[in-house]
């Protein structure tokens, strides 16, 4: 495909010893949109465990299907919750 680019971030985790509730990435008690939009940012931005920590956000809740990184298939996972 000429004259595309496609870039993958993966973030790696680090392990959360606090408990969470999987997919709220904001730790505000529920899942929702601004779970999503926190999650994609942190994607984008390519942030760290430190950085999430410093904005209240937990990398740990975003990696819905448990692989050890967040990606794009943890936020189709978090939108595929939040329509059901």
């Amino acid at each position: 495909m000429a004259g595309n680019v496609r870039i993958l971030y993966l973030t790696q985790l680090k392990t959360n010893s606090q408990p969470f509730i999987t997919g709220d990435a904001t730790g505000d008690g529920v899942v929702n949109v601004l779970d999503v939009v926190s999650t994609v940012n942190y994607i984008l931005t390519g942030s760290d465990d430190e950085a999430a920590e410093d904005s209240n956000l937990n990398p740990a809740a975003m990696d819905i299907n448990g692989d050890g990184v967040v990606n794009i298939l943890d936020v189709v996972a978090m939108v595929n919750f939040i329509l059901s």
